[in-house]
């Protein structure tokens, strides 16, 4: 049986559906992705499973399994020279090529975790509570402390998960905010600051993308003015932002979250633990933290400079060099990894030579914060796996189509200017324009094909010589490169998709890749391609709306899918850091991010493609944001008799109290 090249967009988008479905419903995620990374390499080779062959499939099961641990790894072969073992092969290949983030990851997670461990069996995380609950005063205080604090952290998404939400847990607790809340909180606050930040690890990436498709393009708009110009369209992280602080600052919810909080206020007032020692200094937990940010922080400027130093010179690295340049040129992973593992020798050192913890206790702390810590690592690779399985699938190429689709030209006399975009260089092609009932009725051979925009024109003059009359006629244009590789091409009928429409579409694709693949950053990578080709193509001259909102569409909605998919590593993490179940996380912030997304649409890229200015759609999205949850939201907990030393009406109380419990019932 031979499958269609890309696969239909519901058979290749299959096994992130059959993970989500099964993890929504029966809540073991661990199982749900298993079985969702199966359908993955059953779907990749569906054509072999049908006839009963499936060699290929379980070998790519392995393989998207293999690479979850270390990306790549797969593809390099192991020499056993006819004896030996698997263990015992030669590896053929360049190691040094393979890309160790994955690994960076989990050791900065397990570091960051048994620093908590440390923190927490010393007493330091309590002291810290109780210093921070006299500013807080309050569950909205708490909530508006990690708000705040979400804000700070704003280099480094994955850094931002994990340390705010281990941080403040214990305060919310204290106040009796759930840790869903938390969860939601460093979530929603994680992405959009660091991607709105202009010192962060995303910059870098982002910047790099857009210079090189400028470039394709054939514009010549420098890729950072684009950047800067670009982040007033980022209407997702902005009303993102301003919601979380509605939340926090008016204490209402609304949903599975008002649920969660309303159990969470009923919960037993936590009590410190008999053996915690009361005496220990919250400058322990505040230096510690402060180290990991700082060093984090540090190694990232140390290692981009010495980065940038290498192809310009070290003067040219640290006078001429942007800063933005040379954040991008640094490590995050690296950076990640040596600030937690300082942190966590700052924890330990402060701890024991403060006598708030004895040296021999020290293993026992680190050890009780990892032991969460590693069911959550296993569905982070099990994430990676699934998002490995869905680019076997061609999900992001079924996806894609959704936005440069192949369509229909309209033939309207002669000449008619046939035009496409070629994403890449290519040896030869064909340009071909096929009538309704399925006949090529005229083909071009291009013998070589230029990166950018491309032009032909047609006549309308048949093979047998006489002239085509009016009608519909399509498109095609096949290229291949020089090692025979196809060359994505995009085609667009004349008049027939709205230019202005584009960033509204590019965002709703962008969620939706991100949504399946669980990959923000490689959202970026598959659509930022194709949208810069569309933008410069629909807008002649500088960057405009549709450009500038195009690209700062796909960020935003894979921001958006990130939020919304229990199959994001920042989602993962999130839940991770707030120690909430991963689940319960997505159910609880999926309402507000929907929300979200949906205003940032109607009032945002939709507007904003009919040129309106983002200046103006920023404040109102936000306001619109602060307004539904003034609206639409509710206090979670009981009034109390008194509350500013007024007594409250005994009648209203009870009123209140037994909504609650109806509400519980339901």
């Amino acid at each position: 049986m031979d499958l269609p090249t890309p696969l239909p967009l519901l058979l290749a988008l299959s096994p992130a559906l059959v993970a989500i479905a099964l993890a929504l419903s029966t809540r073991k995620i661990v199982w749900s992705l298993l079985a969702g990374v199966v359908a993955g390499a059953i779907v990749a080779h569906l054509d072999q499973v049908v006839t009963g062959q499936v060699f290929d499939a379980t070998t790519t099961f392995v393989a998207v399994l293999v690479d979850a641990v270390v990306p790549g790894l797969s593809s390099f072969d192991v020499n056993l020279d006819g004896k030996g073992s698997l263990l015992f092969g030669t590896v053929e290949g360049d190691l040094s090529t393979l890309d160790t983030s994955h690994l960076v990851i989990t050791a900065f997670s397990l570091l960051v975790a048994g620093m908590v461990g440390v923190l927490g069996r010393s007493g330091a995380t309590r002291a810290l509570v109780r210093l921070v609950e006299g500013l807080a005063r309050g569950p909205r205080g708490a909530m508006v402390s990690a708000w705040i604090a979400g804000g700070l952290v704003f280099f480094d998404d994955y850094a931002n998960c994990l340390v705010v939400g281990s941080s403040m847990g214990p305060l919310f607790d204290r106040f009796r905010v759930s840790r869903a809340k938390l969860a939601y909180i460093v979530d929603s606050t994680a992405a959009p600051v660091a991607s709105l930040a202009l010192v962060s690890t995303w910059v870098g990436y982002e910047v790099g993308l857009l210079g090189d498709e400028l470039l394709k393009a054939g514009s010549d708009a420098p890729a950072f003015t684009v950047f800067l110009e670009a982040l007033p369209y980022r209407f997702y992280g902005f009303i993102t932002l301003a919601m979380v602080g509605a939340v926090a600052f008016s204490g209402k919810d609304f949903g599975p979250m008002l649920a969660a909080e309303r159990v969470a206020r009923r919960a037993t007032r936590p009590q410190a633990e008999q053996d915690e020692p009361r005496t220990t200094s919250p400058w322990v937990a505040v230096i510690t933290v402060g180290g990991l940010l700082v060093v984090t922080f540090t190694y990232l400027i140390a290692n981009g400079t010495l980065a940038v130093a290498k192809g310009r010179g070290f003067f040219e690295a640290l006078f001429g060099t942007a800063f933005f340049d040379v954040i991008g040129s640094a490590d995050p992973f690296a950076a990640m990894f040596w600030g937690s593992l300082v942190a966590l020798a700052l924890a330990v050192g402060l701890a024991v030579s403060t006598g708030a913890m004895q040296a021999r206790f020290v293993g026992i702390g680190i050890w009780r914060g990892m032991l969460p810590v590693v069911e959550a690592l296993g569905v982070l690779f099990l994430a990676w796996a699934l998002g490995n399985a869905m680019a076997r699938t061609g999900a992001a190429d079924a996806l894609s189509e959704l936005v440069a689709p192949t369509d229909t030209v309209v033939y309207e006399g002669v000449p008619l200017e046939l035009s496409w975009h070629a994403v890449d260089e290519g040896r030869r092609g064909t340009v071909e324009v096929v009538d309704v009932g399925g006949e090529v009725v005229y083909s071009e051979i291009l013998h070589q094909v230029a990166s950018g925009p491309g032009r032909t024109v047609w006549d309308g003059e048949l093979a047998d010589g006489t002239m085509a009359g009016l009608g519909n006629y399509q498109l095609r244009v096949d290229v291949v490169d020089k090692d025979g590789e196809a060359v994505k091409v995009l085609v667009r009928g004349q008049d027939r998709f709205p230019a202005w429409l584009l960033p509204a579409v590019v965002f709703l694709v962008a969620a939706g890749t991100a949504f399946a693949t669980g990959t923000s950053f490689g959202t970026m990578g598959i659509l930022i391609p194709l949208a810069v080709p569309l933008g410069v193509w629909l807008e002649a001259g500088d960057p405009g709306p549709i450009l500038l909102g195009s690209v700062a569409a796909v960020l935003a909605g894979a921001i958006l899918g990130d939020h919304a998919s229990p199959i994001s590593d920042t989602t993962v993490l999130s839940a991770l850091g707030a120690g909430v179940d991963l689940v319960t996380h997505v159910r609880t912030q999926l309402p507000y991010a929907l929300l979200a997304g949906f205003l940032s649409i109607v009032a945002g890229y939709v507007p904003a493609g009919l040129g309106v200015s983002p200046w103006i759609l920023v404040p109102i999205g936000c306001a619109l944001a602060i307004l539904a949850v003034w609206v639409f939201g509710r206090r979670p907990e009981p009034p109390s008799l008194t509350e500013g030393g007024r007594s409250k009406d005994e009648d209203l109380l009870h009123r209140e109290i037994e909504e609650v419990d109806e509400y519980e019932r339901v």
